[in-house]
């Protein structure tokens, strides 16, 4: 019967031992994606209900970029709102459209060719260049999808779950990405946040007097000034205009918040009054300070925003 000096046997081989697990290690670590099995080519990876989504959160850090994280939810009486933002916000009114439309193209996403390389850092995995995270009302409502590198126009490297193969994925989605470097996209850009064809009655007030009244009749607008009604040609082509107002530049800075809301209080305040069926009001306010216009929109938050001169010709040009 053989003996063995354990000491020596440890001495000898300590080294060996040492090396194998290195190799091991690095060769399962990070460097690739647990296995997993790759989700069918040419077939769309999500099905859920848009509407059912009520959270999602978009990070993105792209080569050149500054890297940027934005959490939004949905309120069930106002719609989609920014929860947190990289830098300081007070209007928190998301772009409802925009993001709607963003979680319907999560059905159109699908991968198109498989990865033999899964070395995920290689592809621009990890970390992932743009995350997506929603969560939903039913569980088949919530997911998570990782980007990576673009590969051509439309397609980029990507997982459809964290623990999915790498592949290269396609889809109207990737457009939308693309298309959003900057977090002010998610950004709510119009003044009226809701569509002129929910209005019947729109009236010009300046300070406290009433000075126009516009009806809707049919598919047109009729100024009406006490019994008689005007026909205004005009009013139906500069209201489209009204609906269609963007802002010029957020007021995030409280500072200049509190200099607009003093000047506010001895300024002569222009606004519209938009009512409608189901007790539907928005009141838009604007006016002139320091040659520039801000206005506010109760169908947002309360804070001044900076607008374009044109409202101010709208308004005047619906009439005194």
């Amino acid at each position: 019967m053989a003996f063995y000096d354990v000491k020596q046997l440890m001495k000898t081989y300590a080294p060996v031992l040492a090396l194998f697990l290195v190799l091991t290690t690095a060769g399962t670590s990070c460097s690739s994606n647990p296995a997993s099995k790759a989700p069918p080519l040419g077939q769309s990876y999500f099905a859920f209900d848009p509407s059912q989504v009520d959270q999602l959160e978009i990070s993105r850090s792209l080569p050149g970029e500054t890297a940027w994280s934005v959490r939004l939810k949905r309120n069930p009486s106002s719609g989609w709102v920014i929860e947190s933002y990289p830098g300081p916000i007070l209007d928190r009114t998301a772009h409802l459209t925009f993001i709607d439309h963003l979680i319907s193209t999560f059905k159109t996403l699908m991968p198109v060719e498989n990865l033999s390389d899964q070395r995920l850092e290689s592809f621009g995995l990890n970390p992932p260049r743009v995350k997506l995270k929603w969560r939903g009302s039913v569980p088949s409502a919530s997911g998570e999808v990782l980007f990576g590198n673009p590969k051509n126009s439309g397609q980029w490297l990507g997982q459809l779950e964290p623990t999915a193969p790498a592949q290269v994925l396609s889809g109207a989605l990737i457009r939308m990405i693309e298309t959003l470097a900057d977090p002010a996209g998610l950004r709510e850009p119009k003044i009226l946040t809701r569509e002129l064809d929910q209005f019947d009655q729109i009236e010009t007030w300046e300070k406290s007097d009433r000075k126009v009244t516009l009806e809707r009749v049919g598919t047109d607008w009729e100024r009406v000034a006490g019994k008689k009604n005007i026909p205004s040609p005009t009013a139906k082509e500069l209201l489209e205009k009204i609906s269609h107002f963007r802002i010029l530049a957020f007021v995030d800075d409280e500072a200049l918040q509190q200099r607009v809301n003093h000047a506010a209080k001895s300024a002569t305040i222009r606004e519209f009054r938009f009512s409608g069926r189901g007790n539907q009001k928005v009141l838009i306010q604007f006016f002139e300070f320091e040659k520039r216009v801000f206005g506010r929109s109760d169908n947002r938050s309360a804070d001044w925003y900076e607008t374009y001169p044109e409202v101010m010709d709208a308004w005047l040009g619906l009439g005194k």
